[in-house]
């Protein structure tokens, strides 16, 4: 009888490269429903084993708008700094960041204009229906399936747009004395887009990719009316009139799906992008490595401007 033994040997190999310097990252995203923000941290060399985040609490952020000093954000807590308004749509807006000790990181971001919604369109397919009872009676139903949206869109002709779509499910619980409202994010699938002439140009895998996000260019529609198509499900109890008191508890339940169509800056495209791609990699062992985008000169992170354009459908 022979035994078989496993040694496992450890070799620790000396570094003899430069360890880098820290360097600000700055991370910013702008929009006209919210004041302007930055999160400030400090980079960190690779083979540091510090756990967390090191946060810079002493800087001095200023913010420039179409050129013109506007107003320096106030530090809150954790690396934190929010001002006092809000941006519109065209404005060039530039941070300029100043820490004692490292270089000036500055980023410039223009705010977009809201996407261009012509029409919204949307079905409810129901692909699932079962009965709860109370004393052999009929109370509610579960009901399930899925929602598809059709969307028209016209593009802008005079520059190249990147937009970015998601969706959220809403519900809202509200009572006499009360008010409760979640939101959350929502995997859904997008099928491509039609064009003017009704013809469907499949970009996106053929509607199987579900994601939480779905990032868009104007490449094969620049200037032209298109319609995205995509689905999301639904799941919820519609409850038979007299029945209230047993599901609802007092209060009144209503369910939306609220789809956002973002008009977003090419640096805010770039970078997701690349998050995408990186997250990607994780999939199998043999791959290449992913550069995430950096648009922040003499730092790392990114500066990007979004402008919401809603629309909300009820489910029940």
């Amino acid at each position: 009888m022979g035994l078989l033994l496993f040694v496992s040997c450890e070799k620790e190999i000396e570094f003899n490269g430069e360890i880098s310097e820290p360097m600000i990252v700055m991370n910013s995203y702008i929009s006209p429903d919210s004041t302007i923000y930055a999160h400030l941290t400090k980079s960190k060399f690779f083979l540091n084993n510090m756990h967390g985040f090191d946060f810079v609490n002493n800087a001095e952020v200023s913010v420039y708008v179409n050129r013109v000093f506007r107003e320096k954000l106030d530090f809150t807590e954790n690396g934190m700094y929010r001002g006092s308004f809000a941006p519109i749509a065209g404005d060039t807006v530039k941070l300029l960041v100043k820490v004692a000790g490292l270089d000036d990181v500055e980023s410039t971001a223009i705010v977009q204009s809201p996407s261009n919604i012509l029409t919204t369109e949307a079905t409810m397919v129901e692909k699932y229906r079962d009965e709860y009872m109370i004393d052999g009676e009929v109370s509610a139903h579960y009901l399930a399936g899925d929602c598809e949206f059709n969307i028209k869109i016209r593009d802008d002709a005079s520059e190249q747009n990147y937009y970015r779509l998601v969706a959220k499910k809403r519900n809202k619980a509200i009572s006499d004395s009360d008010s409760i409202i979640n939101e959350y994010f929502m995997s859904f699938s997008l099928e491509g887009f039609d064009s003017q002439s009704g013809s469907l140009i499949s970009l996106f895998d053929d509607g199987e990719n579900r994601s939480d996000q779905h990032l868009i260019t104007d490449e094969l529609f620049n200037g032209k009316e298109f319609v995205l198509k995509f689905a999301t499900d639904y799941a919820y109890v519609e409850v038979v009139p007299g029945y209230e008191q047993y599901y609802y508890n007092g209060y009144e339940i209503s369910e939306y799906v609220v789809i956002n169509l973002q008009a977003i800056t090419r640096d805010m495209y770039l970078y997701l992008k690349s998050k995408e791609s990186a997250n990607e990699i994780f999939e199998g062992f043999f791959t290449e490595p992913v550069q995430i985008y950096n648009n922040i000169t003499n730092g790392i992170g990114i500066f990007g401007a979004y402008t919401n354009n809603e629309y909300t459908y009820k489910l029940h």
